[in-house]
């Protein structure tokens, strides 16, 4: 009994012994070997040693490198008996770039708004005279010029009272120069006399009147254009005022829009714009006639009109317009394009090229239109911007052009 159980005591001695071993080479093997030269050893290595092996290997350290220059030297040596030419420095490649000449020219920005075309004259011819519609001699979209007959309306009624008048004319004019006759002969009255005249005068200016009106009855076209809108048909009663047709003329409209009010004082009477209309494949500049005097409350907007001569009639009235006009000028402006300028913490930056080295050039920017910004401080105009490869490059790092010809 005794025998088994010191039997059993060796054999779980054993085995904790084995596991002893097992860690203990587990960890030899994940463990890194200690660094034995400077390359091998880490700062982070090198801090856990203690004060005085700290020491000892610098002194190693320094003394190995001491060792590794006196060999280099000797190889130099070796070389230069071999090559006279061999300076024992690493030939570095200048960097292949293209570049530009910064420019200086005028520079300008746009902005784009959307305004309506409308009609100038548009006109709303209306009947003159009261009666049943005769004659139409219009319809719509007929051009009409000044002058020609666009109506008439029935005028019996009026000729009528123009032959009643003209009977009663003819009467009176034989009695009064009956009356004239006597009167001259100092027969008669002088009161029956003047009133025989007078009868005669006032048929003549109820005939003349009448005259007048008869003529509306026939009615004129006071505007050139196309008519529009017809509102009456042959047969129709019509009295004076009533609407007859519209007609607008389109050789010459006008444009308009809306600009907020921040462009108040950047837009003046006579600007040019290039005004553009898809749906009429319509694009010409003109200028800026009128300009409000008064803000919409609403909108806090102002409106602009302009003049466009139309004469093939193309534009139509509420068409869509696109308005291109200019917000900022600036003359002989430093411009360099926008992509090349770069930002780096709080610093803004060009490269340029300067005898073959790449220059890194502080600036500051002002107005930035499309692909184009103003250079306000920094550059002088006369360096020449890197292009391509700019952000390859470093401050002094040599250059190569890479063609030449394209960057003179």
């Amino acid at each position: 009994m005794i025998l088994i159980k010191l039997t059993e005591n060796i054999k779980t001695m054993i085995k904790q012994l084995c596991i002893i071993i097992l860690v203990a080479l587990f960890w030899m093997a994940c463990s890194p070997p200690e660094p034995t030269t400077l390359e091998e050893y880490t700062t982070e290595y090198f801090q856990t040693l203690p004060i005085e092996d700290q020491k000892a290997k610098l002194l190693d350290f320094k003394n190995e490198i001491k060792s590794g220059e006196l060999k280099i030297q000797q190889y130099e040596k070796i070389i230069v008996k071999a090559d006279p030419n061999f300076t024992g420095k690493r030939e570095i490649k200048p960097k292949l770039v293209s570049a530009l000449p910064v420019e200086i020219k005028d520079f300008e920005t746009f902005i784009e708004v959307t305004g309506n075309v409308t009609s100038i004259d548009d006109i709303r011819l209306s009947a003159e005279a009261s009666g049943q519609i005769t004659e139409l001699y219009i319809k719509e979209g007929q051009y009409v010029k000044v002058g020609d007959i666009i109506l008439k309306v029935d005028d019996n009624v009026i000729q009528k009272n123009i032959a009643e008048l003209s009977t009663q004319l003819e009467l009176a004019r034989t009695v009064y120069q009956k009356r004239k006759n006597l009167w001259d002969q100092n027969i008669g009255s002088e009161i029956e006399f003047i009133q025989s005249r007078t009868n005669v005068e006032a048929l003549e200016n109820q005939i003349e009147t009448i005259n007048a009106n008869r003529a509306k009855y026939t009615q004129f076209a006071t505007a050139a254009g196309l008519v529009e809108n017809l509102y009456v048909n042959k047969g129709e009663i019509v009295s004076p005022g009533s609407p007859v047709a519209d007609v607008i003329n389109l050789s010459k409209v006008k444009v308009e829009a809306e600009l907020t009010e921040t462009y108040l004082g950047k837009v003046k009477e006579g600007d040019y714009v290039t005004i553009s209309v898809p749906t009429s494949n319509y694009e010409k500049s003109s200028r800026i006639l009128e300009i409000s005097t008064r803000i919409n409350p609403g909108s806090r907007t102002f409106k602009i009109e302009m003049d466009v001569s139309n004469p093939s009639g193309k534009l139509k009235p509420n068409s869509l317009a696109y308005i291109k006009l200019r917000d900022y000028f600036e003359k002989d402006a430093i411009i360099v394009p926008t992509n090349l300028i770069q930002y780096e913490l709080d610093e803004t930056f060009v490269y340029i090229m300067d005898n073959l080295s790449a220059k890194k050039v502080l600036v500051e920017t002002g107005e930035t239109f499309e692909t184009e910004t103003i250079i306000t401080n920094g550059l002088s105009g006369n360096e020449i911007l890197i292009n391509k490869g700019y952000n390859d490059v470093v401050d002094g790092q040599k250059l190569a052009l890479a063609d030449k010809n394209n960057n003179q």
